[in-house]
Protein backbone atom coordinates (compact mmCIF):
# COMPACT_ATOMS: atom_id res chain seq x y z
CA UNK A 1 0.00 0.00 0.00
CA UNK A 2 1.60 3.59 -1.06
CA UNK A 3 1.96 6.19 1.77
CA UNK A 4 -0.50 8.50 2.74
CA UNK A 5 -0.01 11.82 2.75
CA UNK A 6 0.87 14.16 5.88
CA UNK A 7 -2.38 14.04 7.94
CA UNK A 8 -4.11 11.71 6.23
CA UNK A 9 -5.05 8.12 7.76
CA UNK A 10 -7.22 5.25 6.58
CA UNK A 11 -10.16 4.35 9.28
CA UNK A 12 -11.30 1.49 10.26
CA UNK A 13 -14.53 1.48 8.44
CA UNK A 14 -12.64 1.60 4.86
CA UNK A 15 -12.78 5.48 4.95
CA UNK A 16 -9.93 8.37 5.26
CA UNK A 17 -9.84 11.27 6.94
CA UNK A 18 -7.85 14.35 6.99
CA UNK A 19 -6.89 16.49 9.38
CA UNK A 20 -6.01 19.84 9.39
CA UNK A 21 -4.94 23.77 11.57
CA UNK A 22 -7.01 26.91 10.58
CA UNK A 23 -6.23 29.75 12.72
CA UNK A 24 -5.06 27.57 15.38
CA UNK A 25 -7.90 24.71 15.52
CA UNK A 26 -7.99 21.65 14.48
CA UNK A 27 -10.78 20.06 11.97
CA UNK A 28 -11.23 16.71 10.12
CA UNK A 29 -12.81 15.83 7.07
CA UNK A 30 -13.74 12.96 5.59
CA UNK A 31 -13.76 10.74 2.38
CA UNK A 32 -14.44 7.54 0.79
CA UNK A 33 -10.55 8.02 -1.28
CA UNK A 34 -7.36 10.53 -0.79
CA UNK A 35 -8.60 12.52 -3.42
CA UNK A 36 -12.02 13.07 -1.93
CA UNK A 37 -10.62 13.99 1.25
CA UNK A 38 -8.36 16.49 -0.28
CA UNK A 39 -10.89 17.63 -2.01
CA UNK A 40 -13.03 18.29 1.38
CA UNK A 41 -10.35 20.18 3.19
CA UNK A 42 -10.30 22.82 0.01
CA UNK A 43 -13.76 23.41 0.26
CA UNK A 44 -13.83 23.47 4.23
CA UNK A 45 -11.12 25.76 4.25
CA UNK A 46 -13.08 28.28 1.58
CA UNK A 47 -15.86 28.14 3.69
CA UNK A 48 -13.54 28.86 7.34
CA UNK A 49 -12.33 31.75 4.94
CA UNK A 50 -15.69 32.92 3.54
CA UNK A 51 -16.62 33.03 7.61
CA UNK A 52 -19.87 30.14 6.56
CA UNK A 53 -18.61 27.29 8.83
CA UNK A 54 -19.17 27.46 12.41
CA UNK A 55 -18.09 25.19 14.84
CA UNK A 56 -20.12 21.84 14.90
CA UNK A 57 -20.81 21.78 18.24
CA UNK A 58 -22.93 24.80 18.22
CA UNK A 59 -23.61 25.21 14.86
CA UNK A 60 -27.54 25.93 14.49
CA UNK A 61 -30.01 25.26 11.90
CA UNK A 62 -29.76 28.72 10.13
CA UNK A 63 -26.09 28.40 10.16
CA UNK A 64 -26.21 25.40 8.36
CA UNK A 65 -28.28 26.15 6.41
CA UNK A 66 -26.55 29.33 4.84
CA UNK A 67 -23.57 26.82 4.51
CA UNK A 68 -25.64 24.32 2.49
CA UNK A 69 -27.56 26.80 0.31
CA UNK A 70 -24.22 28.35 -0.62
CA UNK A 71 -22.91 25.02 -1.68
CA UNK A 72 -25.90 25.16 -4.26
CA UNK A 73 -24.55 27.94 -6.04
CA UNK A 74 -23.75 26.37 -9.91
CA UNK A 75 -25.04 22.64 -9.11
CA UNK A 76 -28.59 24.02 -9.58
CA UNK A 77 -30.45 27.01 -11.41
CA UNK A 78 -31.03 29.81 -9.55
CA UNK A 79 -35.12 30.06 -9.38
CA UNK A 80 -34.20 26.09 -7.44
CA UNK A 81 -32.12 28.52 -4.62
CA UNK A 82 -34.60 30.81 -4.34
CA UNK A 83 -37.15 28.51 -3.48
CA UNK A 84 -35.22 26.98 -1.15
CA UNK A 85 -34.27 29.88 0.64
CA UNK A 86 -37.80 31.29 0.72
CA UNK A 87 -39.16 28.40 1.70
CA UNK A 88 -36.54 27.38 4.82
CA UNK A 89 -36.96 31.59 5.46
CA UNK A 90 -40.69 31.40 6.12
CA UNK A 91 -42.02 27.95 6.86
CA UNK A 92 -38.55 26.35 8.23
CA UNK A 93 -36.40 28.52 9.95
CA UNK A 94 -39.61 30.56 12.39
CA UNK A 95 -39.95 27.41 14.05
CA UNK A 96 -36.66 25.22 14.72
CA UNK A 97 -34.04 27.67 12.52
CA UNK A 98 -32.29 28.70 15.91
CA UNK A 99 -32.24 25.37 17.55
CA UNK A 100 -28.30 23.56 17.12
CA UNK A 101 -28.24 20.81 14.43
CA UNK A 102 -26.89 18.75 17.01
CA UNK A 103 -29.81 19.20 19.36
CA UNK A 104 -32.36 18.20 16.89
CA UNK A 105 -34.88 15.19 17.43
CA UNK A 106 -37.15 13.54 15.75
CA UNK A 107 -40.12 14.94 17.68
CA UNK A 108 -39.02 18.44 16.89
CA UNK A 109 -39.29 17.27 13.17
CA UNK A 110 -42.74 16.06 14.13
CA UNK A 111 -43.36 19.52 15.60
CA UNK A 112 -42.53 20.98 12.36
CA UNK A 113 -44.58 19.30 10.19
CA UNK A 114 -47.67 19.48 13.07
CA UNK A 115 -47.31 23.70 12.73
CA UNK A 116 -47.12 24.04 8.91
CA UNK A 117 -50.47 21.37 8.54
CA UNK A 118 -52.09 24.71 9.94
CA UNK A 119 -51.69 26.82 7.16
CA UNK A 120 -50.67 24.70 4.48
CA UNK A 121 -51.79 21.67 1.97
CA UNK A 122 -50.20 18.42 2.79
CA UNK A 123 -48.63 18.23 -0.15
CA UNK A 124 -46.90 21.46 0.45
CA UNK A 125 -46.02 20.00 4.27
CA UNK A 126 -44.31 17.10 2.92
CA UNK A 127 -42.44 19.22 0.41
CA UNK A 128 -40.72 21.62 3.60
CA UNK A 129 -40.17 18.11 4.87
CA UNK A 130 -38.47 16.71 2.35
CA UNK A 131 -36.45 20.01 2.03
CA UNK A 132 -35.81 19.88 5.80
CA UNK A 133 -34.71 15.93 4.93
CA UNK A 134 -32.42 17.38 2.06
CA UNK A 135 -30.76 19.90 4.54
CA UNK A 136 -29.95 17.74 8.13
CA UNK A 137 -28.48 14.69 4.68
CA UNK A 138 -26.26 17.29 4.34
CA UNK A 139 -25.19 17.54 7.83
CA UNK A 140 -24.67 13.94 8.49
CA UNK A 141 -22.29 14.00 5.23
CA UNK A 142 -20.43 16.75 7.02
CA UNK A 143 -20.39 14.37 10.25
CA UNK A 144 -21.92 17.05 12.35
CA UNK A 145 -24.92 14.40 13.12
CA UNK A 146 -24.60 10.88 12.88
CA UNK A 147 -28.15 10.33 11.79
CA UNK A 148 -30.71 12.23 10.19
CA UNK A 149 -34.02 12.86 12.35
CA UNK A 150 -36.03 13.53 9.37
CA UNK A 151 -36.07 10.49 7.81
CA UNK A 152 -38.85 8.01 8.25
CA UNK A 153 -41.04 10.93 9.14
CA UNK A 154 -44.16 9.64 7.18
CA UNK A 155 -45.85 11.83 4.79
CA UNK A 156 -49.20 13.16 5.28
CA UNK A 157 -51.92 11.88 2.74
CA UNK A 158 -52.70 14.13 0.09
CA UNK A 159 -56.25 13.42 -0.54
CA UNK A 160 -55.93 15.52 -3.76
CA UNK A 161 -58.77 15.39 -6.86
CA UNK A 162 -57.17 14.46 -10.51
CA UNK A 163 -55.45 16.88 -11.94
CA UNK A 164 -57.97 16.55 -14.81
CA UNK A 165 -60.63 18.22 -12.50
CA UNK A 166 -58.55 20.69 -10.71
CA UNK A 167 -55.40 22.78 -12.32
CA UNK A 168 -55.41 20.66 -15.43
CA UNK A 169 -58.92 21.47 -16.70
CA UNK A 170 -59.43 21.88 -19.82
CA UNK A 171 -62.30 24.91 -21.14
CA UNK A 172 -65.45 22.74 -23.39
CA UNK A 173 -65.59 24.06 -26.45
CA UNK A 174 -68.35 26.36 -25.44
CA UNK A 175 -66.07 27.84 -22.40
CA UNK A 176 -63.72 27.90 -25.01
CA UNK A 177 -65.79 30.13 -27.84
CA UNK A 178 -66.86 32.50 -24.27
CA UNK A 179 -63.97 33.04 -22.92
CA UNK A 180 -61.92 33.93 -26.68
CA UNK A 181 -64.62 36.47 -26.90
CA UNK A 182 -64.59 37.92 -23.40
CA UNK A 183 -61.00 38.45 -24.03
CA UNK A 184 -61.57 41.25 -25.96
CA UNK A 185 -60.11 44.61 -25.07
CA UNK A 186 -57.43 43.00 -22.83
CA UNK A 187 -54.18 43.92 -23.12
CA UNK A 188 -52.90 40.48 -22.74
CA UNK A 189 -55.60 39.06 -25.33
CA UNK A 190 -52.46 37.78 -28.08
CA UNK A 191 -50.00 36.60 -25.49
CA UNK A 192 -53.28 34.29 -23.77
CA UNK A 193 -54.15 33.21 -27.88
CA UNK A 194 -50.75 32.40 -28.39
CA UNK A 195 -50.69 29.94 -24.99
CA UNK A 196 -54.43 28.47 -26.43
CA UNK A 197 -53.03 28.03 -29.91
CA UNK A 198 -49.45 26.34 -29.45
CA UNK A 199 -49.81 24.54 -25.68
CA UNK A 200 -46.69 26.82 -24.71
CA UNK A 201 -45.74 27.11 -21.37
CA UNK A 202 -46.18 31.18 -19.80
CA UNK A 203 -42.57 31.24 -19.50
CA UNK A 204 -41.91 30.03 -22.65
CA UNK A 205 -43.85 32.28 -24.99
CA UNK A 206 -42.74 35.47 -22.32
CA UNK A 207 -39.15 34.34 -23.34
CA UNK A 208 -39.95 34.25 -27.72
CA UNK A 209 -38.23 36.69 -29.83
CA UNK A 210 -39.10 37.17 -33.45
CA UNK A 211 -35.80 35.37 -34.06
CA UNK A 212 -37.31 32.58 -32.43
CA UNK A 213 -39.65 32.77 -35.24
CA UNK A 214 -39.13 30.66 -38.18
CA UNK A 215 -41.23 31.63 -41.24
CA UNK A 216 -38.58 29.63 -43.22
CA UNK A 217 -39.44 26.56 -42.12
CA UNK A 218 -42.63 27.13 -39.86
CA UNK A 219 -41.63 26.88 -37.17
CA UNK A 220 -41.29 28.52 -33.33
CA UNK A 221 -38.12 28.10 -31.46
CA UNK A 222 -38.48 26.78 -27.99
CA UNK A 223 -35.29 27.42 -26.51
CA UNK A 224 -35.26 28.96 -23.39
CA UNK A 225 -37.67 30.29 -20.39
CA UNK A 226 -38.71 32.73 -18.39
CA UNK A 227 -37.02 31.96 -14.45
CA UNK A 228 -36.85 33.73 -10.90
CA UNK A 229 -33.23 34.33 -10.12
CA UNK A 230 -32.27 33.97 -5.97
CA UNK A 231 -34.21 37.44 -5.20
CA UNK A 232 -37.31 36.28 -6.90
CA UNK A 233 -37.17 38.29 -10.11
CA UNK A 234 -37.68 37.32 -13.56
CA UNK A 235 -34.86 36.82 -15.71
CA UNK A 236 -34.83 35.10 -18.90
CA UNK A 237 -33.10 31.77 -18.84
CA UNK A 238 -30.63 30.13 -20.88
CA UNK A 239 -32.74 26.32 -21.18
CA UNK A 240 -36.21 25.76 -21.25
CA UNK A 241 -37.67 24.14 -18.42
CA UNK A 242 -36.44 20.58 -19.00
CA UNK A 243 -34.25 19.22 -21.93
CA UNK A 244 -37.33 17.70 -24.02
CA UNK A 245 -38.68 21.44 -23.40
CA UNK A 246 -36.19 22.44 -26.10
CA UNK A 247 -38.49 21.86 -29.46
CA UNK A 248 -40.11 23.53 -32.65
CA UNK A 249 -43.77 24.17 -32.75
CA UNK A 250 -45.42 24.13 -35.80
CA UNK A 251 -47.38 27.21 -37.03
CA UNK A 252 -50.57 26.84 -38.41
CA UNK A 253 -53.19 29.51 -39.23
CA UNK A 254 -54.47 30.38 -36.09
CA UNK A 255 -50.70 30.66 -34.88
CA UNK A 256 -50.16 33.30 -37.77
CA UNK A 257 -52.87 35.14 -36.88
CA UNK A 258 -52.29 35.60 -33.54
CA UNK A 259 -48.82 36.65 -34.33
CA UNK A 260 -49.22 39.02 -36.97
CA UNK A 261 -52.25 40.76 -34.34
CA UNK A 262 -49.21 41.24 -31.91
CA UNK A 263 -46.96 42.80 -34.43
CA UNK A 264 -49.45 45.22 -35.40
CA UNK A 265 -50.28 46.08 -31.26
CA UNK A 266 -46.52 46.28 -31.27
CA UNK A 267 -46.47 48.73 -34.07
CA UNK A 268 -49.10 50.94 -32.18
CA UNK A 269 -47.13 50.83 -29.05
CA UNK A 270 -44.55 52.33 -31.28
CA UNK A 271 -42.42 49.26 -30.67
CA UNK A 272 -40.50 47.96 -33.89
CA UNK A 273 -40.32 44.29 -33.35
CA UNK A 274 -36.65 43.44 -34.38
CA UNK A 275 -35.26 39.98 -34.60
CA UNK A 276 -33.75 40.39 -30.76
CA UNK A 277 -37.47 42.19 -29.50
CA UNK A 278 -39.65 40.59 -27.30
CA UNK A 279 -42.68 38.78 -29.35
CA UNK A 280 -44.36 39.68 -26.21
CA UNK A 281 -44.47 42.73 -23.99
CA UNK A 282 -45.57 43.94 -20.85
CA UNK A 283 -47.98 46.99 -19.91
CA UNK A 284 -45.28 47.86 -18.09
CA UNK A 285 -41.81 46.53 -17.03
CA UNK A 286 -39.84 44.35 -19.17
CA UNK A 287 -40.98 41.55 -18.97
CA UNK A 288 -44.36 40.00 -18.96
CA UNK A 289 -45.52 38.42 -15.20
CA UNK A 290 -47.26 35.84 -14.86
CA UNK A 291 -49.48 37.30 -12.55
CA UNK A 292 -50.45 40.48 -14.75
CA UNK A 293 -51.29 37.51 -17.41
CA UNK A 294 -53.37 35.47 -14.89
CA UNK A 295 -55.47 38.94 -13.90
CA UNK A 296 -56.69 39.30 -17.71
CA UNK A 297 -57.38 35.83 -17.60
CA UNK A 298 -59.67 36.23 -14.10
CA UNK A 299 -61.24 38.96 -15.89
CA UNK A 300 -62.39 37.30 -18.92
CA UNK A 301 -62.99 34.34 -17.31
CA UNK A 302 -65.73 35.70 -15.29
CA UNK A 303 -66.99 38.07 -18.15
CA UNK A 304 -67.56 34.66 -19.72
CA UNK A 305 -69.61 32.96 -16.33
CA UNK A 306 -66.62 30.01 -16.05
CA UNK A 307 -64.99 29.38 -12.74
CA UNK A 308 -61.30 30.68 -12.23
CA UNK A 309 -58.89 29.66 -14.59
CA UNK A 310 -55.16 30.41 -14.47
CA UNK A 311 -52.33 30.07 -17.76
CA UNK A 312 -52.24 26.62 -17.21
CA UNK A 313 -55.73 26.01 -18.29
CA UNK A 314 -55.04 27.23 -22.24
CA UNK A 315 -51.99 24.53 -22.35
CA UNK A 316 -54.31 22.24 -20.98
CA UNK A 317 -57.35 22.94 -23.49
CA UNK A 318 -54.74 22.57 -26.73
CA UNK A 319 -53.76 19.39 -25.45
CA UNK A 320 -57.59 18.30 -24.64
CA UNK A 321 -58.07 19.69 -28.37
CA UNK A 322 -55.21 18.57 -29.93
CA UNK A 323 -56.30 14.77 -28.84
CA UNK A 324 -59.55 15.40 -29.84
CA UNK A 325 -59.30 15.97 -33.49
CA UNK A 326 -55.90 13.68 -33.73
CA UNK A 327 -55.98 10.83 -31.18
CA UNK A 328 -52.45 11.26 -31.61
CA UNK A 329 -50.59 10.93 -27.40
CA UNK A 330 -46.61 10.79 -28.83
CA UNK A 331 -46.73 13.66 -31.29
CA UNK A 332 -48.77 15.85 -28.16
CA UNK A 333 -45.55 14.52 -26.07
CA UNK A 334 -43.57 16.39 -28.91
CA UNK A 335 -45.32 19.44 -28.92
CA UNK A 336 -45.66 19.94 -24.96
CA UNK A 337 -42.30 19.17 -24.53
CA UNK A 338 -42.32 16.48 -22.15
CA UNK A 339 -39.98 14.53 -21.31
CA UNK A 340 -41.71 10.95 -21.41
CA UNK A 341 -45.18 9.46 -22.87
CA UNK A 342 -45.81 8.56 -19.47
CA UNK A 343 -46.56 12.07 -18.00
CA UNK A 344 -48.80 13.11 -21.19
CA UNK A 345 -50.92 10.07 -20.07
CA UNK A 346 -51.34 10.48 -16.89
CA UNK A 347 -52.00 14.19 -17.39
CA UNK A 348 -54.56 13.85 -20.23
CA UNK A 349 -55.39 10.20 -20.77
CA UNK A 350 -59.23 11.31 -19.43
CA UNK A 351 -59.60 12.89 -23.38
CA UNK A 352 -58.98 9.73 -25.06
CA UNK A 353 -62.20 7.46 -24.22
CA UNK A 354 -64.45 9.35 -26.39
CA UNK A 355 -62.85 7.47 -29.69
CA UNK A 356 -63.06 4.27 -28.26
CA UNK A 357 -66.20 3.26 -29.77
CA UNK A 358 -64.58 4.61 -33.09
CA UNK A 359 -61.67 3.14 -32.77
CA UNK A 360 -62.96 -0.11 -32.10
CA UNK A 361 -65.49 0.39 -35.28
CA UNK A 362 -62.09 0.52 -37.31
CA UNK A 363 -61.26 -2.79 -36.21
CA UNK A 364 -64.52 -4.57 -36.93
CA UNK A 365 -63.67 -8.23 -38.49
CA UNK A 366 -65.60 -9.53 -40.97
CA UNK A 367 -66.78 -13.57 -40.64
Amino acid sequence: MAKLSSGIRERKDGRYEKRFTYEGKRYSVFGESVKEVNAREFEKKKELEAGIYKDNSNITLDEYFREWIARKSGKVKSNTIGTYTNLYSLRISPIIGKTKVKKLERRQVLEVQENLKKDLENISVNYCIDLLSSILNGAVNDEIITKNPAKGVEKLKTDRKKASKTYHRALTIEEQKAFIEALEGEYYREFVLFLLCTGTRHGEAGALTWGDIDKKNNVIHITKTLTRNEKGQYIVGDTPKTKAGARDIPINESVKKVLKQQKEKMGLLGIIPLESARVFVPSYGKIVCDASVNDAIKRASEKAGIDYITAHAMRDTFATRFLEKTGDMQTLKTILGHESITMTMDLYAHVLPNTKQEKMDLLAIDF
